[in-house]
């Protein structure tokens, strides 16, 4: 038999109210139906009975003990979570300053498998696409100290731009022409200068030898 609903209202003292800048959902809210009310996660528990953690997912409500709505459920919403969650990631506490060549070949292998938009994005696709490329996840994660997902949001955050992003523009404008881009097709066809790749990495010659490509390709033009 179906367990009834039941609000014992001790949701309201875990009530959240609405943030001045941003969604709900961006800021960690969470939509209890049965209570018909937003809490985070001091209201909140997991299946296990563990408390909820502002990080965990599937949470419960303590007041009712259905599960709570963390994410959307319209498509527009959705996307505008996402572009959220990349500008967040913009702010990262990832290290990218030491840049060896392992490193971008890491980078450029996850640029690869990524697609042009982070609405696009689907962590299942993803991984089965870095195999192909022989690229190890675990190995990733354990390089730059940080999930892979982390790595991906960055990819994506453009404002300012970063050696993920700038590594993933460059990816996307070299399979739209079919070539390793030259400084006037980036100029022409990418969203990002030269220069922002020049003073990102200590010069072009070097983020092209870094990603594996010959560093003169082209390069004084």
């Amino acid at each position: 038999m179906e367990e009834k609903r039941t609000c014992k209202s001790i949701c309201k003292q875990f009530k959240v109210k609405k943030p001045l800048h941003g969604g709900r959902y961006a800021a960690g809210h969470a939509r209890c139906q049965t209570c018909d009310i937003w809490i985070d996660y001091r209201c909140g528990h997991l299946k296990d009975g563990a408390s909820a953690k502002q990080e965990s997912v599937g949470w419960y409500c303590n007041c009712c003990n259905f599960k709570v709505r963390k994410n959307p459920r319209h498509t527009k919403y959705k996307v505008k979570l996402r572009s959220s969650d990349t500008a967040t990631a913009g702010k990262s506490a990832i290290d990218l300053s030491y840049f060896n060549k392992c490193r971008a070949q890491m980078i450029h292998g996850i640029a690869k498998c990524l697609p042009r938009s982070y609405g696009d994005f689907n962590m299942s696709r993803f991984k089965d696409q870095l195999k192909e490329h022989k690229v190890s996840a675990l190995d990733v994660e354990h390089e730059f100290d940080s999930p892979i997902k982390n790595l991906v949001k960055l990819a994506y955050s453009t404002d300012p731009p970063n050696k993920m992003s700038l590594i993933l523009e460059f990816d996307l404008v070299k399979r739209r022409l079919g070539t390793v881009p030259t400084k006037d097709n980036l100029n022409k066809h990418s969203k990002f200068d030269v220069s922002q790749y020049e003073s990102e990495f200590p010069s072009w010659e070097h983020f092209l030898e870094r990603l594996g490509y010959d560093p003169w390709y082209k390069s004084t033009r």
